[in-house]
């Protein structure tokens, strides 16, 4: 609700509650969400760090969901601070991850965070291939909620990634 300096209070208070009972799944969920507030508020070192605690808590337990969303996390920290390997790689093992599952919005909303890692590399031809990707993925899919503004992402991409390499704007194009 765009009070920040409340959220951040009340993620200290479970993640500080969360050690005391060493409930390691929640403790990481909590820093996860922590790690997704310092990444919102433009301040991806420190979202990194959250999510790499996150992250070694969900590869022990053997959480592939938790362990799937991380690696996304991850990978959106990597990309603002321009760390392109790492944030590839990461986006990747989600993408895999979330295929894996089974989740074909979530494996979208990955490939889509590829695209954009990607569009700000000014590396258009794969960009477009994972948003055709994406697209394939929720192909099917009811356009509402989550999916709708997933949809608008992916276009917004779409247009971004087809306008610089120079190829015409698709007629039927993603929507």
């Amino acid at each position: 609700m765009g009070n920040s300096q409340q959220a951040e209070s009340w993620f200290r208070s479970a993640i500080t509650l969360y050690e005391e009972t060493r409930s390691r799944f929640y403790l990481a969920v909590a820093t996860m969400d922590m790690g997704n507030l310092y990444l919102q508020q433009g301040q991806p070192g420190q979202a990194e760090a959250l999510y790499r605690q996150a992250r070694d808590v969900m590869e022990q337990m053997r959480n592939a969901r938790g362990l799937a969303q991380v690696y996304n996390n991850l990978g959106m920290a990597c990309t603002q601070q321009q760390k392109w390997g790492q944030a590839e790689d990461f986006l990747q093992r989600s993408i895999a991850l979330w295929h894996k599952l089974g989740e074909p919005v979530s494996q979208a909303n990955a490939e889509d965070n590829l695209a954009e890692a990607y569009l700000r590399q000014e590396k258009w031809q794969p960009a477009l291939q994972v948003l055709a990707a994406a697209l394939d993925h929720l192909s099917g899919l009811e356009a509402v909620g989550r999916v709708q503004n997933l949809l608008s992402d992916i276009h917004g991409h779409f247009c971004t990634a087809e306008a610089a390499s120079g190829n015409a704007p698709r007629s039927q194009g993603p929507r």
